[in-house]
C-alpha cells in the first residue's frame, strides 16, 4: 500500500521496469559467472521436500485467510472460510499490478459483494497489513540476531527492527496513534474501539505462525534442490520475512518483484554464495505457484470468466498475432541461447559482434581484434553495423552474448506485429493481415537468419517494415527513428532509405521535403561510411571483400566493358540457377504476390545486388542471414501487391466469382498464403517438423561443459587464440585471435578440432600438429577433439 510516495503513473511504470530489469540482469550475471559452482550443488528435485514446501506456503495463506475472517467477524460481519479465502486470494493476486494499492482496491471491491462497507474493509486491511509487516520484522529481526555470518550492521538493523515492533505493540498509546494516523491518511472514519489491543496482539501471534509456515515452505523448497545444512535455519528464518517486508514496502514494482528476490539473495549470499540467487528465485516461483493454486480453488468462478475473456481475445486476429509473435520471440530466444551454451555459435559472427559491444562498453568504441589478422581494429574495416553500439549500455549491467541473441529474436518477433498493422491499414481486412503476420513469423529464411548467430542485417527486417508503416500512417518521428535504425544495421542498407525517399517523392509530391531529406540522408550517410570512415579504418587500403565483387570488373569502366562484351555473364548472375533458387526461396512462401507490386520489392535492391554479384555462393543460399532485410520488403511488397491485385481484379471478382461461388477475394488470398507458407515452411524451415530441420540444439553436447570449464579458467586480460566455435565463448577480452593466427602472442590456445576432411580441419590440423610439438605451450586440458594449451615461457 502506497503511504507517502506520489509519482506520475508513467514514471512509476518506467521505474518499475528499470528496477525489475536491473535485478533480472543482476541475477543472470551471477548465474552465468557461477553456473559451474551452482550446477554442482544442484540435485535432482526431491518430491518429499517439494510436498513439504507446498504445505508450508499453503499454511501461510490459510493462516492469513483465518486472520482476515477473524477480523471481519470481530466487526460483526460473518463470512465462511471459502468466502474469506475468495476475498483475500483474489485481492492478493492483484498485487502483481505495479503499486501495492491494487491489493487494497481488490479487497474492498470483493468484500462489498458480501455487504461489508468500504470503510470497514479498509480499517480491517490496515490492521492486517500493520500486524503482518510487524510480524515479518519481528521474526526476521529476532532470527537475524542468531545468524553467525551476519555483518554487525545487519544484526544491528535486524535487532532495531524487532525492538521497534515490540515497543510499538507494547505501548498501546503508540500503536493507537499509528492506527489513527493511517486511518486519517486514507480518510477513514470508523470506531477505533472495534478492535481491542488484545485482539490485535492475537492477530500478531497468528501472523507470526504464518511467517513460520512461510519460512518452512521456503526452507523445504530449497532443500528439494540443494543440500543445505539444517543449522542454517535461522538464516532462512531471517532472510525470507525481511525480504518480503522490503519487497512489500517498495512502491514501484508489482508485488515487490525483483526487490524481494534481491533482498533475500543479498542476505543469504555471505553464507550460501551464488546459490542464494537460485534459492531466492525458487522461493518466489514456489510461493507464486501455491498462491495461484489456491486462487484457482477459492475463486474459480472469477478465474473462469477471466479465462473466457482471454479465449475471446485469442480468437481475434490481433490476439492471435500477439500470441504467435510472443511464442516466436520466446522460442527463438531459447534456441539461440541453447545454441551458444552448447558451443554451436561461432567467432564468425557472434564472437565478432559480441567483442565489439563488450569493447565499446569498456570504452574502446567499436573495436575488436581483426579476425583476419592480429591487430586491434575498428569494426569499420569490415562493416558499418553501428547498431551494435546501442547494446553497449546493457553490457554495463549484464555483459553477455545472450543479450544480443535474445534481443535479435524479440526484435524480429516484433516485426510480426508491424506486418499485421501495415496489412490491416493497407488492406482493411484483419484476418488477412493476421495471416500475413503469421506468414512472416513462419518465413523460413527469416527463421534461419535468427538461428544463425547475431547480425544487424537480420534486425533490418523489422526496421524496414516499421519505416514503411510509419510512412503510411504519416508518423514522421517514428519514420526517422526506423530509418536511422535501418541505416545503422549495415553500410548498404541506408541506400534503401535513400531509394525509399525517391519512392515517396514519386508517389506523393506533397511530401517532397521529407522525401528529398530521406534521400539526401541516405546518400550522405552511405558516402560517409563507404568513402571515408571504412577506408580510413583500413588505412585507405582496399577492402578484404572487394575481390568477391570483381567478376564483372574492379572499376566502373571494366564493368561497363564486361556488360557490353559479355552480357551473358551478367544474365547468369541475375537469372542463373543460383539466382532463381534465391528468388523462389524469397517469394515462394508468399505465393509470388510481391511481383504484383515490384517497385516496393525494388527498394531492397542494395541487398539484392550485394548477394547476386558476390563470387561466394553463401549470399545466395537461404541458410544464412544475407536476406534478412530483404524479408521486410518482401512482405511490404506482398501487402501492396495484394492491394494492387484487388484493385485491378476486384470488380471482375465481384461480378463473376463472388456472386456465383460465394468466395470473397480476401478468403482466396488467405488460403493461398496459408498453403504457400505451410508448404515452404515444411520444405525449408529449420523447425523440427521441416524436411530441412536444424536439430543441432536438440543433440547432446558433451564437449560444451568441458569447453566452458576451460574458458572459465582464462582471465579477461589474457590473449587467446581459438578455433571458430570456441572463439564465440571468449569474446570478452581485447585480444582474441582466430586460430591459427596469434599463436606467437597468445597466453592460451583452445582448439576444438573439426571432423577430418572438412574445410575447417584442412585449415587447422597442420597448425594443431605443430602446436603439439611447441615447447612454449603446455597441454593443460584435453578431451577427445578439444585441446587446451597454456604458454609456459
Amino acid at each position: 500500500m502506497n503511504l507517502s510516495f506520489k509519482l506520475p503513473k508513467t514514471l512509476k511504470k518506467i521505474l518499475a521496469v528499470l528496477v525489475i530489469g536491473v535485478v533480472f540482469l543482476f541475477f543472470l550475471k551471477i548465474l552465468q559467472q557461477n553456473w559451474l559452482e551452482i550446477s554442482d550443488k544442484l540435485i535432482r528435485p526431491k518430491i518429499s521436500w517439494l510436498f513439504f514446501g507446498f504445505c508450508g506456503f499453503s499454511g501461510y495463506y490459510f493462516l492469513r485467510i483465518y486472520a482476515w475472517r477473524k477480523l471481519l467477524k470481530l466487526a460483526g460481519y460473518f463470512l465462511n472460510f471459502k468466502q474469506a479465502g475468495e476475498v483475500l486470494m483474489l485481492s492478493e493476486f492483484a498485487r502483481y499490478v505495479p503499486g501495492n494499492i491494487w491489493s487494497v482496491v481488490g479487497r474492498v471491491s470483493q468484500s462489498e459483494k458480501y455487504g461489508i462497507p468500504k470503510t470497514q474493509t479498509l480499517y480491517a486491511t490496515i490492521i492486517e497489513i500493520l500486524t503482518l509487516l510487524a510480524a515479518s520484522v519481528l521474526i526476521g529481526g529476532l532470527a537475524g540476531l542468531f545468524v553467525k555470518d551476519f555483518a554487525v550492521w545487519l544484526k544491528l538493523l535486524a535487532g532495531l527492527g524487532a525492538i521497534s515492533v515490540t515497543v510499538i505493540f507494547w505501548f498501546s498509546k503508540l500503536l493507537k496513534l499509528i492506527i489513527k494516523w493511517l486511518l486519517a491518511k486514507f480518510k477513514i472514519q470508523v470506531d477505533l474501539e472495534v478492535y481491542s489491543l488484545g485482539q490485535i496482539y492475537a492477530l500478531l501471534f497468528v501472523f507470526v505462525l504464518a511467517w513460520l509456515a512461510y519460512v518452512l515452505g521456503g526452507l523445504a523448497l530449497s532443500l528439494a534442490f540443494f543440500d543445505l545444512n539444517l543449522n542454517q535455519t535461522f538464516l532462512i528464518l531471517a532472510a525470507m520475512p525481511l525480504g518480503w517486508f522490503l519487497g512489500y514496502i517498495s512502491f514501484l514494482t508489482p508485488s515487490g518483484l525483483g526487490v524481494r528476490e534481491a533482498s533475500v539473495a543479498a542476505i543469504l549470499k555471505n553464507t550460501l554464495g551464488s546459490s542464494s540467487v537460485l534459492i531466492a528465485a525458487f522461493t518466489r516461483f514456489g510461493v507464486t505457484l501455491v498462491e495461484f493454486f489456491w486462487v484457482l480453488v477459492f475463486a474459480w468462478r472469477y478465474l473462469k470468466q477471466f479465462l473466457l475473456q482471454i479465449w475471446r481475445f485469442l480468437r481475434q486476429p490481433k490476439g492471435l498475432v500477439i500470441v504467435v509473435s510472443a511464442a516466436f520471440g520466446l522460442y527463438f530466444s531459447a534456441i539461440s541461447v541453447l545454441m551458444h551454451s552448447k558451443v554451436i555459435t561461432g567467432r564468425f559472427d557472434l564472437g565478432n559482434m559480441d567483442q565489439v559491444v563488450w569493447n565499446t562498453s569498456q570504452g574502446r568504441i567499436f573495436q575488436f581484434t581483426n579476425p583476419y589478422g592480429e591487430e586491434i581494429a575498428s569494426r569499420y574495416i569490415h562493416h558499418a553495423d553501428v547498431i551494435l553500439l546501442l547494446f553497449a549500455p546493457i553490457y554495463w549491467l549484464y555483459a553477455s552474448p545472450y543479450v544480443l541473441l535474445v534481443a535479435q529474436a524479440l526484435i524480429v518477433a516484433f516485426g510480426g506485429w508491424l506486418v499485421y498493422r501495415l496489412a490491416k491499414k493497407i488492406l482493411g481486412h484483419e484476418w488477412l493481415a493476421a495471416f500475413l503476420a503469421l506468414s512472416y513469423l513462419f518465413y523460413p529464411t527469416l527463421q534461419r537468419a535468427v538461428m544463425f548467430d547475431f547480425h544487424g542485417i537480420t534486425l533490418g527486417a523489422t526496421f524496414s517494415v516499421g519505416m514503411v508503416l510509419a510512412y503510411t500512417e504519416k508518423r514522421w518521428r517514428a519514420f526517422w527513428i526506423y530509418a536511422a535504425l535501418l541505416a545503422m544495421c549495415k553500410e548498404e542498407l541506408v541506400l534503401m532509405v535513400a531509394t525509399f525517399g525517391l519512392f515517396i517523392l514519386w508517389r506523393e509530391r506533397k511530401e517532397w521535403r521529407k522525401a528529398i531529406l530521406a534521400t539526401i540522408f541516405g546518400l550522405a550517410y552511405f558516402a560517409m561510411n563507404f568513402l571515408w570512415l571504412m577506408p580510413a579504418a583500413r588505412d585507405w587500403q582496399p577492402s578484404k571483400y572487394n575481390f568477391q565483387y570483381e567478376t564483372l570488373g574492379s572499376k566502373p569502366s571494366e564493368i561497363l566493358k564486361t556488360l557490353s562484351e559479355n552480357p551473358k555473364l551478367f544474365l547468369s548472375m541475375v537469372a542463373g540457377n543460383q539466382a532463381r533458387h534465391l528468388y523462389a526461396g524469397l517469394l515462394g512462401p508468399v505465393g509470388f504476390l510481391p511481383l504484383a507490386s515490384p517497385l516496393w520489392l525494388a527498394v531492397a535492391w542494395p541487398d539484392f545486388a550485394v548477394n547476386l554479384f558476390n563470387d561466394r555462393i553463401e549470399p545466395r543460399l537461404l541458410n544464412y542471414h544475407y536476406q534478412g532485410t530483404i524479408t521486410g520488403f518482401v512482405f511490404v511488397a506482398t501487402i501492396f501487391g495484394i492491394a494492387a491485385v484487388r484493385k485491378r481484379a476486384g470488380p471482375f471478382w465481384e461480378r463473376n466469382i463472388r456472386n456465383r461461388l460465394k468466395f470473397k477475394f480476401e478468403t482466396v488470398i488467405i488460403v493461398l498464403i496459408l498453403a504457400t507458407t505451410a508448404i515452404e515452411s515444411y520444405r525449408l524451415s529449420p523447425l523440427p517438423y521441416s524436411q530441412r530441420k536444424d536439430m543441432r540444439v536438440y543433440w547432446r553436447a558433451p564437449m560444451a561443459p568441458i569447453v566452458r570449464q576451460a574458458v572459465a579458467k582464462i582471465p579477461t586480460e589474457a590473449k587467446v587464440s581459438a578455433t571458430n566455435t570456441v572463439g564465440a565463448q571468449l569474446a570478452h577480452r581485447q585480444y582474441l585471435f582466430q586460430f591459427p593466427l596469434g599463436i606467437e602472442k597468445s597466453d592460451y590456445i583452445l582448439i576444438l578440432m573439426a571432423k577430418a576432411g572438412t574445410l575447417e580441419w584442412q585449415r587447422n590440423h597442420l597448425a594443431a600438429e605443430a602446436l603439439a610439438k611447441d615447447q612454449r605451450f603446455k597441454l593443460i586440458g584435453q578431451k577427445d577433439n578439444f585441446y587446451f594449451y597454456q604458454r609456459v615461457w
